[in-house]
């Protein structure tokens, strides 16, 4: 999808992604049964059966003679005035007890504010400029919540959703603290190619330390009521969600304010794999490894909420201690490894089969391997580990394994690690240096599997963004404020991810000067194949009434000898930007603003628009021109 192209033609987010993904944003709520809901959105298939299963009828259209239970707004856009109106109406239509939620876009979500485009913000940034109540019908999260706050609602929670709505990965409210990023739980994806500076999770780890991320999330569902909420406690202050593992695997955990946690399957088939979950976590309690303490319930399985110090914040504040400090920890771990279960012995054929190495190389081997026994899944309490969700165990499992589960995710999550002691150093000292290769292997076939690789794997190839460019991005950024050109900041794409791919420039390039430069420039940027076409001798004379200081054939050998020039033509007869595009297609027609609004120009416009072209204009180099050469040489 190019960049820029109109919202009509730029296919809609949720068309892109699968529904049983989108259907993850209403699977965290807790919804409380009635007789009957209303739905108003354009997604229908992938959120009205969650609707359907808490409510007796679910409605499209308001019905004037109802009192709704639940009335869900999804991916809500219009005006501030708009939106009153809206809310007004619906209001007068929900139960005293009932329940209002609203979805919207967040107009200065993170995902915008670092270049990103979808089917809402067209162009690069453009949510930012001050046009009237919204950019595309999108509102900031102050505009809606002065909205709400004039409104007949007692109360209002609003619920950041990470990274959209589309594949809500993590919800939290203003209230949840938190102890740790959520960078190790929230990947943002791009299926536009967007001309992005910075990847938005790079962003992640300053935004939860300066308390800026409730304010700048992508997308929000915002809980209305009538009454002054009655469920103190028992509201959702946090949700992580893993929606990609397929309905027998897929959970959301979700923190409550009364300081309970509950993990439950978002499918009815998945319940089986939480009861394995829940017994896994047991067995190894059994063992004399500290475990989360929990109950398996209906709903799932009931934790609290453990207020001690996650062990990758851990290890984060014992990479200030130095490298011996940081290894320490995973020796710890080791030793909890040992504990997990009895050792087995395997002979050299099947540890090759197994495990891509010989028995002597593979180390101690363990029955059963609890391989979420990392510090993505522990937190560190008075000196030693406490361990919870243990979703996994392999049988024959070498400790070595685990080893590098843990030192590969924690590099993952802690990148600056190789600072304190590089990746390379790390897997010596742990004894990993010969198993490396082999245990890649093995872990890429079971994350392929674990998340369905075949079927998201477009999502996850989205979401592997090209730091490379986003630094060639800022660089160009850079130097356009250096030259003062700010119309190419605004526009600056690198090569490979140009606008069009055939540009025109016509004029008659006399007299050579700056202005000519930047305008082939500028054209170039938006262009894969920049055509210039350059008037004839007779041209000039019979439209300007004088000839040209510099011939054709030398002005376009002057054209020819630019680097941003693909093709020279010249323009012998007509130079009508119509005519010519039915002489030689092109997809773009660049020229100065000095003609821009001219009523011709514009009557062009939308005929070539009508061919699938466009005309652009750049401002126009009034510092330099032809003319003032020429009257400076007289």
């Amino acid at each position: 999808m190019m960049i820029g192209a109109g919202i009509e033609s730029r296919q809609k987010l949720a068309s892109l992604v699968p529904v049983e993904l989108r259907a993850a944003l209403l699977k965290w709520y807790p919804f409380s049964p009635g007789a009957r809901a209303l739905y108003l959105g354009g997604d229908e298939q992938a959120h009205v059966p969650s609707l359907e299963g808490h409510f007796s009828v679910v409605d499209f259209a308001p019905e004037q003679d109802c009192q709704y239970d639940c009335i869900f707004i999804h991916d809500w856009r219009g005006s501030e005035k708009e939106l009153r109106s809206e809310l007004e109406e619906l209001s007068g239509l929900l139960a005293p007890d009932g329940v209002l939620l609203l979805g919207f876009r967040n107009r200065l979500g993170l995902k915008y504010l670092v270049g990103s485009v979808d089917d809402a913000v067209s162009e690069p940034f453009s949510s930012i400029r001050p046009v009237g109540d919204g950019t595309c019908g999108l509102l900031s999260r102050g505009q809606v919540e002065a909205v709400l706050l004039a409104s007949r609602f007692a109360s209002m929670r609003f619920y950041a959703v990470m990274p959209d709505e589309c594949f809500a990965q993590v919800v939290c409210s203003d209230e949840y603290v938190h102890k740790a990023g959520v960078r190790d739980r929230v990947f943002p994806y791009d299926p536009y190619g967007s001309p992005v500076l910075v990847p938005e999770s790079d962003l992640y780890d300053i935004l939860v330390h300066e308390q800026l991320l409730p304010r700048l999330a992508n997308f929000y569902v915002v809980e209305c009521k009538l009454q002054a909420r009655q469920d103190a406690g028992r509201e959702v202050q946090f949700a992580a969600l893993s929606a990609d593992r397929g309905e027998e695997n897929s959970f959301a955990t979700v923190i409550y304010g009364d300081g309970t946690v509950l993990k439950r399957n978002i499918y009815a088939r998945g319940y089986p794999a939480l009861v394995s979950l829940f017994e896994n976590c047991e067995a190894l309690r059994r063992t004399g490894v500290r475990v989360v303490d929990q109950k398996l319930g209906e709903l799932g399985i009931e934790m609290p909420f453990i207020e001690e110090e996650p062990l990758l914040c851990h290890l984060d504040k014992q990479l200030h201690c130095g490298k011996e400090a940081f290894l320490e920890v995973f020796e710890i771990l080791r030793a909890d490894w040992m504990k997990s279960s009895r050792t087995v012995d395997l002979d050299d054929s099947e540890a090759h089969e197994l495990w891509g190495a010989g028995a002597d190389a593979l180390g101690p081997v363990l029955e059963h391997g609890f391989i979420d026994m990392i510090p993505y899944n522990a937190f560190w309490s008075d000196g030693t580990i406490v361990y919870y969700d243990q979703e996994f165990l392999v049988p024959r499992c070498p400790v070595a394994y685990i080893m590098f589960r843990a030192l590969r995710y924690t590099y993952i999550h802690l990148p600056w690690a190789q600072d304190v002691i590089s990746l390379q150093e790390a897997q010596e000292a742990l004894g990993l240096s010969q198993l490396w290769d082999a245990f890649m292997d093995r872990e890429n076939a079971f994350v392929g599997e674990n998340r369905n690789w075949d079927r998201y794997q477009k999502i996850y190839e989205w979401a592997d963004f090209n730091r490379e460019q986003c630094e060639q991005r800022v660089e160009r950024a850079i130097a356009a404020l250096e030259s003062e050109d700010a119309d190419v900041i605004e526009n600056a794409e690198p090569a490979g991810e140009k606008r069009y791919g055939t540009g025109l420039l016509m004029g008659v390039f006399d007299l050579f000067h700056i202005g000519h430069l930047r305008l082939i420039k500028r054209a170039k940027a938006h262009c894969k194949k920049l055509r210039v076409g350059v008037l004839s001798d007779e041209l000039v004379m019979e439209y300007k009434q004088k000839l040209p200081v510099i011939p054709l054939s030398e002005r376009m050998e002057i054209i020819e000898a630019i680097k941003d020039v693909d093709e020279v033509v010249e323009i012998a007869d007509n130079p009508s930007r119509l005519q010519e595009w039915h002489r030689r297609p092109f997809d773009c027609f660049f020229s100065g603003n000095d003609y821009e609004g001219d009523p011709y120009w514009e009557w062009e416009r939308s005929e070539l628009r009508k061919l699938g072209s466009d005309i652009q204009f750049f401002p126009y180099t009034e510092e330099q021109s032809s003319s003032k050469i020429r009257s400076h040489l007289k």
